[in-house]
């Protein structure tokens, strides 16, 4: 799987996070957010690290 297609799936990631932080505090929502947590943490530890620039980041 190229770069790219890592960098992707992270910022969608990012966006399920927000909508699952979004729902009601019930059961479920922790562990919700801990699994999008690890793919996050998985897909973090594939990108190569010229990848890894937040969006404050000057080239």
């Amino acid at each position: 799987m190229s770069a790219n297609s890592l960098q992707e799936l992270d910022e969608m990631a990012v966006k399920l996070d927000a909508t699952v932080r979004a729902l009601p505090d019930e059961s479920g929502r922790d562990d919700l957010l801990q699994d999008i947590a690890k793919f996050r943490a998985e897909l973090l530890a594939r990108l190569p690290s010229e990848t890894l620039k937040t969006r404050g980041d000057k080239p």
